[in-house]
């Protein structure tokens, strides 16, 4: 059964603490962390989905650290989810990459889904890459294809933002106007028109995001695409309400690694979702090698839409004096 937040793994340096606050459990993760990571000066952090692990190898200096060994943070059991926290440097500039994720259908708590973004937030990362592995609704799409995701549309029947304690770290009524940041989307888009031939990428996705684990029927694949969406996965979606929720501006990418139920007359598996992941990693690395070189080569400047600068959650500091994250 999947660990409750309030363990540890039995490798961490942290002896399990009970009845611990959910905000004060990303602190100590938080400051693990830290711990770990000499000279921590990471702006921009990236998650790795289902097959598409490989971008992990591709920094240099890399520190690993196994989910296992973070406090409290949540353990993986899904193929094609490594399970490791990876920091590098790409072009000069330091990256977080957390490769893989957990699940809502693996009975664990929108909370848990959402740890790691809370741990971005504290860690001051401002800039967040979210990527994903989805079954194409969209009928010009074909597998293979990457999208870039630019709005999206939450069918899992819940949210992180449901209990008190998220009062803490952001306002409680949190704007999604704009979930995905048009600056970074637009950067994603311009990777892939360098790095991916004509007809292999698209634009101005809508992602659907359910519970699974079971594939969507034909009908549902139908109802999706009367909404709106262009394509469906398993994730993502509570991901980036947290991060939203969080003040953590937000680019995604999918790779439609199969079409969805009733679009081809084929049975869907998981293992041709890590297959195709596998048969697009060249590409992938390539496209955020691109992403990455861009994005520190231009300062990794975020605009606000609403006032043109950055502005910092004052609730949350960080003293770099004793690597202790204090809110």
């Amino acid at each position: 059964m999947p660990r409750k937040l309030s363990e540890t793994s039995e490798v961490s340096d942290i002896k399990p603490v009970e009845h611990v606050e959910y905000i004060d459990q990303v602190k100590i993760a938080c400051n693990y962390i830290r711990s770990k990571i000499s000279n921590f000066d990471v702006k921009i952090g990236i998650t790795l989905g289902s097959g598409l692990q490989s971008f992990g190898n591709a920094l240099k200096n890399i520190v690993v650290i196994p989910y296992g060994s973070i406090p409290y943070f949540p353990v993986l059991h899904v193929t094609g989810h490594s399970g490791r926290l990876i920091h590098g440097e790409i072009n000069g500039g330091q990256v977080l990459i957390f490769q893989g994720r957990c699940h809502l259908y693996e009975n664990y708590t929108p909370l848990q889904v959402t740890f790691y973004v809370r741990i971005l937030q504290l860690l001051g990362v401002k800039d967040f890459i979210i990527t994903n592995a989805s079954g194409g609704i969209n009928k010009s799409y074909k597998a293979g294809d990457f999208v870039i995701i630019r709005d999206q549309i939450n069918l899992t029947g819940t949210t992180p933002l449901h209990q008190t304690v998220n009062e803490k770290l952001g306002d409680y009524f949190p704007d999604m106007s704009t979930p995905y940041k048009k600056i970074l989307s637009d950067q994603l888009l311009n990777s892939c028109k360098n790095k991916l031939d004509d007809g292999d990428y698209h634009d101005n996705g809508v992602y659907i995001g359910v519970l699974g684990p079971s594939y969507e029927t034909p009908a549902e694949i139908r109802m999706h695409r009367a909404m709106g969406g262009h394509c469906v996965g398993m994730s993502t979606v509570l991901e980036v309400i947290a991060a939203n929720h969080g003040g953590i501006n937000v680019g995604g990418i999918t790779l439609i690694t199969n079409m969805g139920s009733g679009v081809l007359d084929v049975p869907l598996k998981h293992s041709e979702v890590c297959e195709m992941g596998k048969a697009k990693a060249t590409k992938f690395v390539e496209l955020l090698n691109h992403f990455f070189t861009n994005y520190f080569n231009n300062d990794n400047i975020i605009i606000n839409d609403k006032n043109d600068k950055i502005t910092i959650n004052d609730k949350i500091t960080i003293n770099d004096k004793n690597n202790k994250i204090t809110m």
